[in-house]
């Protein structure tokens, strides 16, 4: 990035020595985000012609895991049905690249399309067996970090049974 160039002049002859095999300078520098950044590195003599460049290439890895954030169920909810979907939000500088349905302590289901914005996302499971069942998410960012959400509890009851009426029968026993 042109816009940001380091500069240093050195007006004292001879502060850095370079009759030595062996002449270091340092500075630091502090990426704004994880990625691949190049750098430039030229030395001038006094009359202002090139005396040594080379191009760095610097890695900057993410080691900041996913931030997984439950919505629902909430915790403790009680529901009369064995089907539900789980919402959640998650939040990363990179791609993620799966998040997991943990139901159970068992992945029961894993996706691949995920919003990392900040935008819900969602596992949906029909299946849910009559009990109490503990659920959370974990998520994977492309650098392989991995983020477990806390975890919730569900209790599923019974399914509600629908009641049905009968049309009258009528008529007198025989």
């Amino acid at each position: 990035n042109l816009s940001n160039v380091l500069t240093w002049a050195n007006s004292t002859p001879y502060l850095i020595n370079a009759s030595s095999s062996f002449v270091y300078f340092w500075f630091n520098a502090t990426a704004p985000t994880p990625g691949t950044y190049n750098m430039s590195i030229r030395t001038l003599n006094t009359s202002g012609t090139n005396y040594f460049e080379t191009n760095l290439t610097v890695v900057v890895n993410d080691t900041n895991a996913p931030v997984v954030t439950l919505i629902e169920p909430v915790d403790s909810t009680s529901a009369t049905t064995t089907e539900y979907n789980f919402t959640y939000n998650v939040t990363d500088d990179s791609t993620i690249s799966n998040c997991s349905l943990i139901f159970d302590s068992l992945i029961i289901q894993t996706i691949t399309s995920i919003n990392n914005t900040g935008g819900t996302n969602g596992m949906y499971n029909s299946s849910l067996s009559v009990a109490t069942h503990t659920w959370n998410v974990n998520c994977t960012d492309s650098s392989n970090n991995i983020a477990n959400s806390s975890s919730r509890s569900l209790i599923v009851t019974a399914a509600a049974v629908a009641e049905t009426t009968s049309g009258g029968g009528g008529g007198t026993p025989p």
